[in-house]
Order: structure tokens, then C-alpha cells, then sequence
């Protein structure tokens, strides 16, 4: 178990956060290829499933884009 100690020098160093934002970041990677891969495809007729991606995919930019 960690020190409170060092779980504040990872707040401070951004440690934890680098590893969330890392999966974020690639998480966002792959919604792109995605909707892209739909919509090359022409699978994107009136699809609720590729507008809600779109709407994730808005949601999770907004919130990588934001200070931590």
C-alpha cells in the first residue's frame, strides 16, 4: 500500500493522471477509426449506434481537453 506521501508526489508529478489520460487519448483513437470505418462503409444510415458514438466521442474530447 502506498504512503500518503508518495500517492501526493503522483498527484503532484501527475503520475495516476498520465496513465488515465494515456487510455483516454487512445480510447478517442479508436471511436475515430471507428465512426471513420462506418462511415467509408456506408453504414452509417440513419444508425443510432454511430450518432451515439459520435456523441461519446464529443464527450470524451471535452473532458481530455480540460485542466486537471
Amino acid at each position: 500500500m502506498e504512503s500518503i506521501a508518495q500517492i501526493e508526489e503522483n498527484c503532484q508529478t501527475g503520475k495516476r493522471w498520465g496513465k488515465t489520460v494515456e487510455k483516454v487519448n487512445e480510447t478517442i483513437e479508436v471511436l475515430c477509426d471507428w465512426i471513420q470505418t462506418q462511415l467509408a462503409d456506408g453504414k452509417c444510415d440513419n444508425s443510432h449506434q454511430v450518432s451515439e458514438m459520435v456523441k461519446a466521442l464529443a464527450e470524451l474530447v471535452s473532458v481530455s481537453a480540460e485542466p486537471f
